[in-house]
């Protein structure tokens, strides 16, 4: 994984900073091609997932004191879940009191919420929101290549760009291309 920086078009001067983490293998790389992800900050803090992404782990790190781990240590770090399992009394509903709106505190950072759930919570979120959709799980991986097209880019950069094979979106968390 590593930064870099990129002219924003329309931007002038003002350069986006991206994170890009290298796909060497995986659940949907089983051949071994070296893959790149990228994700860019977005200019609309409401749809920025970097800027999503930060709350969040502040939220988790200030708010509800989970510990800081040692990033100097990959055995500190590389198994922290990202959807961590709250304890089981947050998980039964809200309170007045609540102090977080991640549920609870953290009792096993490395151990993953269940995929109930997640889907049952996410599920939720969205018909708050008055969302319908059947894509509840990896519904945000097609954000990136859906925006690219209601923007109007061409159908071939977008389709080299999120990775497409005969159709099929393997992977599109946000534009992705291939080395």
């Amino acid at each position: 994984m590593f930064c870099i920086q990129a002219k924003h078009p329309g931007a002038g001067s003002d350069l986006a900073t991206g994170i890009v983490c290298c796909i060497s293998r995986g659940k949907t790389n089983k051949k071994g091609v070296k893959l790149y992800s990228t994700v860019f900050r977005h200019k609309n803090v409401l749809r920025c997932t970097v800027g999503g992404f930060a709350f969040y782990m502040l939220e988790r790190w200030q708010v509800d004191k989970e510990p800081l781990p040692n990033f100097l240590d990959p055995d500190d770090w590389s198994g922290v879940m990202l959807l961590a399992d709250a304890n089981p009394a947050a998980r039964m509903g809200l309170s007045k009191d609540r102090k977080s709106t991640s549920g609870g505190k953290v009792q096993n950072r490395k151990q993953a919420i269940d995929p109930r759930t997640q889907i049952a919570t996410t599920t939720k979120a969205l018909l708050a929101c008055g969302i319908a959709s059947t894509k509840i799980t990896h519904g945000g991986r097609h954000a990136g290549t859906s925006e690219a097209y209601h923007l109007g880019l061409d159908f071939d950069h977008i389709r080299h760009l999120g990775r497409w094979v005969m159709g099929h979106v393997i992977f599109s968390w946000g534009l992705t291309y291939k080395q």
